[in-house]
């Protein structure tokens, strides 16, 4: 693991992506919002929510690694900045800094500060650079000020910046000439090529379609990342192109390759099915991608506010949510759910039947009149978590596991 050797505890988190080839060249300082090190820790590591950074420091001055400076944290990404974000995680050393003090000073300690100058120090000295604040030693707020990148935010709180840069550069002891020639960028490890030999534009097209059936929640960024391949990884084993044995780790290997490139079979793909994708396979997943959930509805706004949306599900999936609506009735009776064709094709009849539903949970108080509201779109969520085993977010806007829960529950005694 390539971390500083002024390193106290590792706690490696898989939320992390290559830097492609991008040399390191600079520091972002970001803020935790919280006077708990250990919960953020496990946040990171625990995948709770898609977040990392290279480094975090504690209150003590303790110095923990937890993406390896190699590899890029998911620290500043935006799924609405054209990717601006992402690319200065991918050219910096990330950290997140315990706060001493709440709302609003947002401070941290003095240990806090000399290790993060100290690591700052280690780290110019090693990658061959000089920070300079605003340009390449910013906090997180700036990137948003001055680059439009990542989203507005007040951290890094009360991080001093400048002085922090100073101090930084005052523990630099063998100093540096003021413009250092740039380093040759670092080769990519291939001990794990998450790539895995598809195309940048054919990851961004499966990021994106598995983003719309509720699959995948990171960057949407054209590369695959420890969270793309899980997500790839766990739709090819619900569709029976992974066996059921096989444990979604989101590492790639050739039996990983050998399912994208039999799925690809089915979208143009004519080559052999060896474990190792490339060109053909990808353009062939890139049409696949495109095929998934393609017409998503979005609602106008309530008094509220945009907050959710309406996706309803077609071919195999709908016709499996209109058989449960109708097989329902027919097992256990009560009023009459669906009674029209199993065609994958939703309706007013399919949406009386989910309104029906609903209503006989209690999640539903309004007209069955087969026009789908806010009402329904957080409704379908919720019955597919009480009776389907769905375990994603209840936030308005039903998408694949959604409807899956949904059905499981309608089939459930």
């Amino acid at each position: 693991m390539s971390f500083s050797s002024l390193v106290t505890r590792t706690f490696p988190s898989t939320q992390r992506s290559p830097r492609n080839g991008v040399a390191v060249q600079g520091c972002l300082e970001h803020h935790m919002a919280s006077l708990n090190a250990v919960a953020v820790k496990d946040m990171m590591v625990n995948r709770t929510r898609t977040v990392s950074s290279n480094y975090i420091i504690t209150n003590e001055g303790e110095i923990w690694g937890i993406v390896d400076e190699e590899d890029r944290a998911w620290t500043s990404g935006s799924t609405s900045d054209g990717g601006r974000g992402a690319a200065w995680d991918r050219q910096t050393i990330t950290k997140e800094i315990e706060n001493e003090t709440a709302a609003p000073g947002w401070t941290i300690s003095r240990a806090a500060f000399e290790a993060t100058a100290r690591l700052n120090a280690d780290i110019m000295k090693r990658h061959g650079f000089r920070l300079e604040r605003r340009k390449n030693h910013l906090g997180h707020r700036e990137l948003y000020e001055l680059f439009r990148a990542s989203y507005p935010t007040a951290c890094p709180g009360g991080l001093q910046l400048d002085a922090l840069t100073a101090r930084s550069l005052e523990l630099l002891s063998d100093g540096l000439p003021p413009s250092p020639p740039k380093p040759a960028p670092k080769p990519i490890d291939h001990s794990i090529n998450y790539q895995w030999g598809l195309t940048a534009a054919a990851v961004l097209a499966i990021q994106r379609g598995l983003a719309r059936l509720g699959r995948y929640r990171g960057d949407q960024d054209g590369i695959a990342g420890n969270m793309t391949v899980s997500a790839l990884q766990q739709w090819l084993k619900d569709y029976g192109y992974l066996r059921s044995s096989y444990v979604v780790d989101g590492i790639p290997g050739p039996i990983y390759g050998k399912a994208l490139q039999t799925l690809a079979k089915k979208f143009g793909y004519l080559g052999d099915v060896d474990g190792y994708p490339a060109e053909y396979t990808s353009i062939a997943l890139a049409k696949w991608a495109a095929t998934l959930a393609p017409a998503v509805a979005i609602k106008p706004a309530t008094n509220e506010g945009a907050d959710w949306s309406w996706w309803e599900p077609s071919g195999e999936l709908g016709e499996r949510v209109q058989r449960a609506l109708a097989n329902r009735n027919n097992k256990f009776g009560g009023p009459e759910r669906y009674a029209g064709i199993i065609d994958g094709d939703f309706g007013p009849l399919t949406r009386r039947g989910v309104q029906i539903t609903l209503a006989q949970s209690r999640l539903h108080s309004g007209d069955i009149d087969g026009t789908m509201e806010r009402d329904e779109a957080f409704g379908v969520q919720q019955y597919a978590k009480r009776f389907g085993g769905y375990t994603g977010p209840v936030d308005g806007a039903p998408r694949e596991m959604s409807w899956q829960g949904f059905a499981l529950g309608l089939e459930r005694p």
